[in-house]
């Protein structure tokens, strides 16, 4: 949220409070944005007065509705493994509400407790069997867990119940190396996905990334591409996929050009450097493949330090 909305949002909050001093949820709401704005007393202050309201309701312990809120204040105020019981307390008093179990899930992904994650959502869909939601965070904890095929399974299934979600897709696209037997389904719905979405760049991107994997032909690959980037020429994905692709083609200076654009638009990522360098060999220039090798070992060591630590979303 902009640092303006963020203020008009407060102002509105503190202005709710003064009317409705006794609604624990508009103290949650204060928790929140005083986070965001780094306003510590506040944000304790406030935390303090929204645990203190909920505890005055009649009947709280055996309130799911107030576990699950107090699960939520918790979690606003950085009291991880406070929040992580009030909201299996939630779960246990509510075991048929879906928000529930999704806000335990949800907690556990944002800390990476992906293990602990992927136990509750098989647990809930148990219950509902037909829930994208469910499926979806299923498939990311999954993924946190390096538990590809299975990712794959639920990211399909989250598909075949919401097929306009576009999170599957994206998750799907980064691990198409792992879809196994099942990469023609993959690739069957990625075209799907990007007939349904004529003007989304990304739809492009992924359907072409799929082509790619299943060795298809290399000329509709690259119209993909450029369509990708016609709609969207900051995307260092699609200038990334178009530089490997041309790389394959021998065409080095289009393969340099993309590839160069790709690094530009986000040059953290290893790979790119990688095949710029391996295209600056082609094109007789040792001075830049030489600085690009060690951009990519650099990256790439950070990489190996970080591996498994990025936040899943």
């Amino acid at each position: 949220m902009a640092s303006g909305h963020l203020q008009e949002a407060r102002a509105d909050l503190e202005n709710v409070r003064t009317a409705q001093p006794r609604n624990p949820r508009v103290w949650l709401a204060l928790t929140e944005v005083y986070a965001m704005q780094n306003d510590e007393p506040r944000r304790k202050a406030a935390a303090l007065r929204a645990v203190e309201l909920a505890h005055a309701a009649s009947g709280w312990e055996t309130s799911a509705s107030v576990r699950n809120y107090l699960g939520k204040v918790y979690l606003a105020n950085a009291e991880f493994a406070q929040a992580i019981g009030e909201y299996r307390a939630a779960v246990r008093l509510g075991p048929y509400e879906e928000s529930y179990r999704f806000d335990l899930a949800q907690a556990l992904l944002g800390h990476e407790e992906f293990g602990q994650a992927a136990d509750v959502l098989e647990d809930a869909r148990k219950v509902f069997s037909r829930s994208a939601q469910i499926e979806l965070a299923l498939g990311v904890a999954y993924y946190g867990e390096r538990r590809f095929p299975e990712a794959v399974n639920s990211f399909l299934r989250t598909i075949e119940l919401a097929p306009e979600v576009a999170q599957p897709y994206v998750f799907l696209g980064k691990m198409l190396d792992q879809a196994g037997d099942r990469l023609p389904e993959v690739e069957r719905r990625f075209a799907e996905f990007q007939k349904a979405n004529p003007q989304d760049p990304t739809a492009y991107l992924l359907q072409a990334k799929a082509m790619s994997a299943a060795g298809e032909e290399p000329a509709e690959i690259d119209k993909l591409l450029r369509k990708s980037i016609a709609l969207n020429g900051e995307g260092w994905e699609s200038h990334y996929e178009l530089g490997v692709l041309l790389e394959g083609k021998r065409d080095y200076p289009q393969a340099a050009e993309e590839l160069r654009r790709s690094a530009k638009l986000n040059p953290g990522v290893a790979a790119t450097h990688y095949h710029l360098a391996r295209v600056y060999d082609r094109l007789n220039r040792p001075q830049d493949a030489a600085r690009e090798r060690a951009t990519h070992e650099e990256l790439t060591a950070k990489e190996k330090v970080t591996a498994g630590m990025e936040p899943v979303r």
